[in-house]
């Protein structure tokens, strides 16, 4: 018990409220129609999370207005990077448009006096997320999708085939690249509805199984039993 590893865990005993209102105002600043997919990389635009990927899916799926759309901006670790990915998505003719001023603690409002959006309004956005990072420490961005019910493009990265990958999860794979294979399953998993609902609540129930609160209870409680045990054994030499 002493090697427990504690899992990134997320509220899946609390299903997310579904939300309608997806042709509103994040629609309306990506400029995408209601009809038109929304295709999102929940992460920051910074070197190891493969954004290259994400835009060169949306490239190859040759969308009428191919648009990728990032939850967050590089931050604080420069703009290099940033510049780089928006110099390629204009080679690719895609538009890379990043929502990070619309999200926030819903209590807040932003410059125009509007109520900030959640990421998970975001998420509920989303006809497709796309998770192509190199390397993480779990997969914060992973559980969330699989909580929000999204079909899921991932890069198997380290952490992911140890630790994620071995539970079952139905997901869209690459191996580091973008192949015609990936679009070609992207576009079954988009234009079968019965399987993409299949898809997804099984990653929620394995979500729920393996990385719940629940299962943090269970494994704080047990490696606590464990602990008092190893004090009482010490008491008992002293």
């Amino acid at each position: 018990m002493s090697n427990t590893i504690i899992p990134n865990v997320y509220d899946f005993a609390s299903p997310p409220v579904p939300w309608v209102d997806c042709s509103g105002e994040i629609r309306k600043f990506t400029g995408l129609g209601k009809d038109e997919l929304f295709i999102l990389q929940p992460t920051r635009m910074v070197p190891r999370k493969w954004v290259e990927r994400s835009l060169e899916i949306v490239s190859l799926m040759k969308l009428d207005n191919p648009c990728l759309i990032v939850s967050h901006s590089a931050e604080d670790e420069g703009d290099i990077y940033y510049r780089r990915i928006q110099e390629y998505a204009r080679n690719l003719g895609v538009r890379l448009i990043s929502v990070e001023h619309l999200v926030g603690p819903k209590q807040t409002l932003d410059t125009k006096n509007r109520k900030k959006l959640s990421i998970g309004d975001v998420y509920q956005c989303a006809d497709l997320v796309s998770y192509p990072s190199g390397y993480e420490g779990f997969g914060n961005a992973f559980l969330e999708t699989i909580y929000y019910r999204k079909p899921i493009v991932v890069n198997r990265y380290s952490i992911y085939v140890v630790d994620i990958e071995p539970k079952g999860f139905e997901v869209i794979p690459i191996e580091g690249f973008v192949t015609s294979e990936t679009i070609q399953r992207i576009y079954e998993v988009l234009g079968d509805k019965k399987r993409r609902e299949e898809m997804t609540q099984k990653n929620y129930h394995l979500g729920r199984k393996y990385f719940s609160y629940e299962v943090l209870e269970r494994l704080l409680l047990s490696l606590i039993k464990v602990l008092e045990a190893q004090c009482r054994d010490r008491i008992r030499e002293i």
